[in-house]
């Protein structure tokens, strides 16, 4: 008996004096485990943070409908500086003196969180344009250099700049605020440079994915700043009623840019479009 207890004590002890440690089967199984929960969760990282920068992009289109909104109103019309050819005074990311006690000086503001970055092509160039996830803007060469990733439909602030009546396609423009359904009629909305707008429901989407605006010509030179896939097949839109939503990538042709759109036109659903229609990059999105 007290053989077998020598012998225990023997093992117990070299047991105990065993130096601890992983294999190296046992670490893999723990590196494979960790990969595993990564390729789980990053892809819902990623998601949520894009959903995050679009519910903040839809916050600043709110704080411009509150400033739009409360200036001027009254009026039935958003004031505005007049035209004046080579003048930065003819965008809306100056305002004017009058503007300045509603926006503040908030260059933040200007930005999609989406969209925060500039990317200057051309270092010559006095401007520059945006893109899918970038801000278009000036240099320094200007007085008062400026930038934004959103911009505004053309067919309604260039009303302000008051074109002369004989100008073609004057009666395609907005004339006021109150306009029926004021809710399919964008107003301001992220793009690729300061203002935007189909012109005619002819107009082409952009062949691939991200085409660069100064690149486009012809029948999608229009849709090339606006149709950008910034928010997961959309863009973010403030409305002439003052909503906020999302308008798919589609719906641009459906929402109505100017007074003489047609809502129905070849490609919406309405006027007969199918998936294979569009460019490939677009064909997944939803059709409307």
């Amino acid at each position: 008996m007290l053989v077998w207890k020598n012998l225990l004590c023997e093992r117990r002890a070299a047991v105990m004096c065993k130096p601890k440690g992983f294999t190296l089967i046992e670490l893999l199984v723990v590196i494979a485990v960790i990969a595993l929960l990564l390729a789980i969760m990053l892809p819902a990282l990623q998601r949520a943070r894009e959903q995050a920068k679009t519910v903040a992009c839809r916050s600043k289109l709110r704080q411009f409908g509150v400033t739009f909104a409360t200036y001027d109103v009254y009026s039935n019309k958003l004031d505005g500086k007049r035209y004046e050819p080579g003048s930065p005074d003819q965008f809306w990311f100056y305002f004017g003196q009058k503007w300045g006690p509603y926006r503040g000086n908030c260059s933040e503001l200007l930005l999609c969180p989406a969209a925060t970055k500039h990317v200057i092509g051309d270092p010559d160039a006095i401007w520059h344009y945006g893109g899918k996830f970038s801000a278009w803007g000036t240099t320094d060469e200007l007085p008062d250099p400026a930038g934004g990733s959103y911009g505004s439909n053309k067919w309604y602030w260039w009303e302000f700049y008051t074109p002369p009546p004989d100008s073609p396609g004057r009666e395609k423009y907005w004339s006021g605020l109150f306009v029926k359904r004021a809710s399919d009629v964008p107003l301001f909305f992220d793009c690729a440079w300061f203002d935007g707008g189909l012109s005619d429901c002819v107009d082409s989407p952009p062949e691939y994915d991200d085409q660069p605006t100064q690149l486009a010509s012809g029948s999608n030179a229009n849709a090339c700043g606006i149709c950008i896939n910034r928010h997961n097949g959309a863009i973010n839109s403030l409305f002439l009623d003052w909503s906020v939503r999302k308008v798919g990538l589609k719906e641009l042709w459906k929402v109505k840019w100017h007074r003489q759109w047609n809502t129905a036109n070849r490609w919406t659903t309405a006027g007969g479009a199918m998936p294979q229609d569009w460019p490939e990059w677009m064909r997944s999105f939803k059709d409307y």
